[in-house]
């Protein structure tokens, strides 16, 4: 079972390089990042009890990177607090598709996070654009807002009107870093922390997440052995990656930012992408 590597580690809390296809949390019995991080320190730390892993935010079963853990009840609060406050700066990767705005689900009824308002699934208000990634600029930043909620009894979310019951309000500040081979690679900063958020907005704009069939793509995500699908539970990741977090330390409120490295299977990316972020490197920095 592959361990969960600690990117930081202080009394109050540790920041972690989240594995894809592993559940942030689960019930018990089932395989999760909690649970074997809590056995993981258990064991090196000869822990006679439960190790506290509190869990302030989540990532996607399929999404890897950057995750915070309190190793306390007041860190847990502190941390909660950030979140629920939009203090805490989160950025992601994401390769998506460029080519899909024939072949995404925008003619398909039964595809539930188009049903919203096709007349703006694309960027750009137009659903039937060729090529919408060509109208993303590498230098200017876009702002995406929509409004999410989970479809009822489905592990899934929609766009839809404001007016609509369950619906909240999703922000992302999106930039395209590099176009190549038919993808884009963008880096997102979330405001709002919505299921599924950059998964569903992406997808209603033409560009579903590379690997994210169930919102629409078509392309693949190859990976490598660093995902061993014996294992129990393993699940296929998405081309999504919690790249930096940024928020203050629970005790003396300095502002700390930490960056992780993607997967090795992002090597599969066109040269032109992986020059745009470090493979293989651990950032972290105080503000």
């Amino acid at each position: 079972m592959q361990p969960i590597s600690i990117v930081y580690e202080e009394p109050h809390f540790l920041v972690v390089n989240k594995p894809a296809a592993l559940f942030s949390q689960a019930p018990l019995g089932i395989d999760s990042l909690q649970s074997r991080l809590a056995s993981q320190l258990k064991h090196r730390d000869r822990h006679p009890g439960e190790p506290f892993v509190g869990l302030p935010h989540r990532l996607d079963r399929g999404t890897s990177g950057i995750m915070l853990i309190a190793r306390n009840q007041r860190a847990l609060k502190r941390f909660g607090e950030q979140f629920q406050s939009r203090k805490v700066i989160k950025q992601y990767l994401a390769v998506v598709e460029a080519n899909v705005a024939r072949r995404s689900a925008v003619g398909n009824p039964d595809a539930e996070f188009s049903a919203a308002n096709l007349a703006r699934r694309s960027a750009f208000g137009n659903p039937n654009v060729e090529d919408p990634a060509h109208e993303f600029s590498t230098t200017t930043e876009q702002r995406w807002e929509d409004y999410l909620r989970k479809i009822p009894d489905q592990p899934r979310a929609e766009v839809v009107t404001q007016d609509t019951a369950g619906a909240k309000l999703a922000v992302a500040s999106v930039q395209t870093l590099q176009i190549a081979s038919g993808q884009c690679l963008l880096r997102v900063k979330l405001e709002t922390g919505r299921m599924h958020q950059i998964r569903i907005q992406a997808a209603s704009r033409g560009l579903p997440v590379v690997g994210d069939a169930s919102y629409g793509a078509s392309l693949p995500w190859k990976t490598m052995d660093e995902i061993t699908y014996a294992e129990p539970n393993a699940h296929p990741p998405v081309a999504l990656h919690a790249w930096s977090l940024e928020f203050r330390h629970p005790q003396t409120a300095k502002a700390l930012r930490f960056t992780a490295p993607v997967p090795t299977n992002w090597q599969q990316l066109p040269d032109e992408m992986l020059a745009c972020f470090p493979l293989q490197s651990i950032e972290i920095e105080e503000l």
